[in-house]
């Protein structure tokens, strides 16, 4: 019995629990994060991670005991989730979001919710269907209200075995062993793009990646890929940066950045004999509205 009291201390299994033993560790007793990885079944890049946020966090007033611990209140739990949810969904509608829409939206913020229960609620409220938009209507809408949340690095060990929704992304997953065998993060590495404390180079560029491989040319008319967690894992990201982010992206780029990404490509194309002929490149005139500079030929 006595091994079973030191084992709940020493060997948690609630991912919580496992954070703050690890954290603990390392802050109180002055552990290695290798040894703290070891301990608790964590890679040393988890810990590193864990412990970086986590200093972050309390510089920033973003933290205190209730990230780990759980006051709980005397009296009866009120059932407040339900309908809560319920306020959410109707006050997305009032602002003409889809079923899709509102679906995505909520599975974002953590409610896994079904396409028919979205439904009962609002025809239980009288809402009537929505009339065909265009994008431009689409676009006012979702700006109104939802703020998609911060892009973040996955923490593997609290978000492995949830379930998630994904209306768009999904389709984009099959490519990632094809760019894991050809190795694009080596040539984004390479190149040294652009990259910054949270958003890695492999990151950023891959998020190009996965809007291309969907479709998206334009990101600004439909925003709504920024809130889905299938988009997200192609980039090993909770969601993909918001539109002012990637567009923004380019003008940190420069020219020698692109012919290190080419020329790492190129390499390992040829080590692969796919490439194995000449190249037909057509380059389109991109018009230049700012101020006056000297543009390359």
């Amino acid at each position: 019995m006595d091994n079973e009291f030191e084992d709940f201390f020493l060997k948690p299994t609630h991912v919580t629990h496992r954070k703050y033993e690890a954290l603990r560790t390392l802050c109180v007793e002055k552990a290695r994060a290798k040894e703290v990885a070891k301990k608790l079944g964590y890679s040393i890049f988890s810990i590193n991670a864990m412990k970086r946020d986590f200093i972050s966090a309390l510089k920033s007033r973003q933290l205190d005991s209730s990230y780990f611990f759980i006051t709980k209140s005397a009296g009866r739990t009120p059932d407040t989730g339900k309908s809560l949810l319920k306020e959410k969904i109707i006050q997305l509608r009032k602002q003409d979001y889809s079923i899709l829409d509102i679906k995505s939206v909520l599975h974002t913020e953590g409610h896994i919710i079904s396409h028919d229960y979205i439904y009962r609620v609002l025809e239980g409220e009288g809402f009537a269907r929505l009339a065909k938009r265009t994008q431009l209507e689409r676009k006012v809408q979702t700006s109104k209200i939802i703020k998609a949340p911060r892009s973040c690095s996955i923490d593997w060990m609290s978000d492995g075995g949830q379930l998630f929704h994904s209306e768009r992304g999904v389709g984009v997953l099959p490519f990632l062993p094809l760019l894991a065998r050809l190795g694009v993060d080596q040539w984004i590495e390479a190149a040294g793009y652009p990259e910054t404390s949270e958003l890695s180079r492999v990151q950023n560029v891959l998020s190009f990646i996965a809007l291309k491989l969907a479709g998206h040319n334009r990101y600004s008319q439909d925003d709504l890929w920024a809130m889905d967690r299938g988009f997200g894992l192609f980039s090993n990201l909770n969601v993909l940066p918001k539109d002012g982010t990637l567009s923004s992206y380019s003008y940190r780029t420069n020219r020698h950045m692109n012919r290190r990404f080419l020329t790492e490509m190129f390499r390992k194309l040829k080590k692969l004999k796919l490439l194995t002929g000449q190249i037909n490149m057509d380059f389109t005139a991109i018009p230049h509205w700012g101020d006056s500079s000297v543009l390359e030929n």
